[in-house]
């Protein structure tokens, strides 16, 4: 019986020990990405020393299954800094929940300001994927290696790491069995590299009061209504 139960207290010892491990990181991960020119990343010594590359930085934050990409044009974070983050969707943001197979975006509709409205989309991977074995660490994280060669022949180089809590990227890097964190894109001309990953207590969730709608919805309100909807253009970042 002595045997028992020490084994069983070994069992509790050692659940305890790892839920304290994966409280230590908070609930909301964060990965600040920057986006420069390729050719400036490969070959910066050919550029002119006048010309001032400024990178422009993203920002994919997740909690469980919920996760927010969005760009970030200053110093201070345009995601909430509350204890509740998310509700307030941030302008051309993409937000996913990968429970359900959903991408949001943000319809902005420059003649009706005051409507908010979702599009909702199905996830769907822009690119095939061929994995490689091959590996390096990136930020402390043990990275793979995935090429997808486009119908140009242009060519993506991401690295993509499974050793964080989602197993899933944004786009157009949807597809890859790991959280992207740094990429070539040659069809682009971009190299993108995450250069932090933070976490904080913060919680993340869906956005409050918006309207949700279709594609083929969607459509069918620009027919009843081509006044309001139709005449004006509507925007809406996929990538």
């Amino acid at each position: 019986m002595r045997v028992v139960c020490l084994l069983i207290g070994l069992f509790l010892a050692g659940m305890g020990k790892a839920h304290a491990q994966t409280d230590a990181h908070g609930s909301l991960c964060k990965v600040i990405y920057s986006h420069v020119p390729l050719s400036y990343h490969l070959n910066r010594s050919s550029w002119s020393s006048n010309v001032r590359v400024q990178p422009v930085e993203s920002r994919f934050a997740f909690s469980g299954n919920l996760a927010i990409y969005y760009f970030n044009p200053g110093e201070t974070d345009l995601l909430s800094k509350k204890q509740r983050a998310g509700k307030k969707l941030i302008n051309h943001a993409n937000f996913y929940d990968f429970s359900h197979e959903t991408v949001y975006h943000e319809i902005i509709n420059q003649h009706v300001k005051e409507q908010k409205v979702l599009l909702k989309d199905t996830i769907r991977p822009d690119h095939q994927w061929t994995l490689l074995d091959t590996n390096k660490n990136i930020l402390g994280y043990d990275c793979r290696l995935a090429l997808h060669i486009g119908a140009k022949q242009d060519s993506i180089l991401a690295w993509y790491t499974t050793g964080l809590p989602l197993k899933r990227s944004f786009a157009p890097f949807d597809g890859l069995p790991g959280l992207v964190l740094e990429v070539y894109d040659r069809g682009k001309g971009e190299y993108i590299k995450a250069r932090k990953i933070k976490w904080s207590d913060q919680l993340l969730e869906f956005p409050a009061g918006f309207r949700q709608v279709t594609k083929e919805e969607w459509k069918e309100m620009s027919k009843q209504s081509p006044v309001m909807y139709g005449k004006r253009k509507v925007h809406t970042r996929q990538s």
